[in-house]
């Protein structure tokens, strides 16, 4: 069992130099994600500004068209007026005049909330492509940073990898699934037991714990945080050679 947590931690030390690159770009991509989302749903809302200002304007030229009904509805009913033959067909008229006055009115104070609407839309239209312009920019600028950073550590991180890749087939598959859990919650899964204690969450291990690790007989984790632990002295480097 000491063989193989020596070369689980090894591969650990790996892992935390391929972790080590990946973290190189700080924060960048979280940023560059976190970019192209907003320039993706700037690009979405005016889009659906757009088709809002699509439909206003159908109903303008719907609204016009029912305008140029009423005209010539209004015009029909004033022909009519002058050959009236009794006031029952001229009070009849005369409230069909009215009512088309009043629509036509109406229609008036529609039309001039259309055109509020639109200068709105065209405003909202206009700040939503340029804050996704600018979305877009940076996220192109970003981007090419974080291509950059990545192209530098690149022959770094394959010869890590082609390492990683060997190191794998010394390490048996079930201690490798426990190693890849424990990852999950923490980068360092394999931690070195110092004075006693566990090197991860600093806690005290049970005296009989330390009496049969010493054995080396099986593999132990720690009771607190679940890392797994080595004695120090099994992972340490050998010690230079002086002349």
């Amino acid at each position: 069992m000491d063989e193989e947590l020596k070369k689980l931690y090894q591969l650990q030390q790996l892992d935390l130099e391929l972790d080590e690159l990946d973290d190189r770009g700080g924060e960048l991509p979280t940023e560059v994600d976190a970019l192209k989302k907003r320039g993706e749903a700037l690009k979405n809302a005016a889009a659906t500004e757009e088709k809002k200002l699509r439909e206003l304007r159908k109903s303008r030229t719907d609204t016009h068209a029912e305008m140029q009904a009423l005209t010539e509805r209004k015009r029909t009913l004033n022909d009519r007026l002058r050959t009236v033959r009794n006031n029952r067909e001229y009070d009849a008229t005369t409230t069909e005049i009215e009512a088309a006055d009043a629509e036509e009115q109406r229609l008036a104070r529609f039309l001039v909330m259309l055109d509020t609407q639109e200068a709105t839309i065209i405003k909202d239209i206009d700040t939503l492509s340029r804050q996704r312009d600018e979305a877009v920019r940076e996220h192109e600028e970003k981007s090419s940073v974080m291509a950059t950073i990545r192209e530098t550590n690149s022959d770094e991180i394959a010869a890590l990898k082609e390492k990683k890749a060997e190191m794998l087939g010394h390490v048996a598959p079930d201690l490798l699934r426990k190693y890849n859990h424990i990852r999950n919650a923490y980068a360092d899964a394999v931690v070195k037991v110092r004075k006693g204690a566990c090197s991860g969450c600093f806690r005290a291990l049970p005296p009989q714990v330390l009496v049969q690790m010493r054995r080396g007989e099986q593999l132990f984790t720690c009771q607190h945080c679940h890392r797994i632990v080595v004695l120090e002295e099994l992972v340490a480097p050998p010690p230079v050679a002086t002349e």
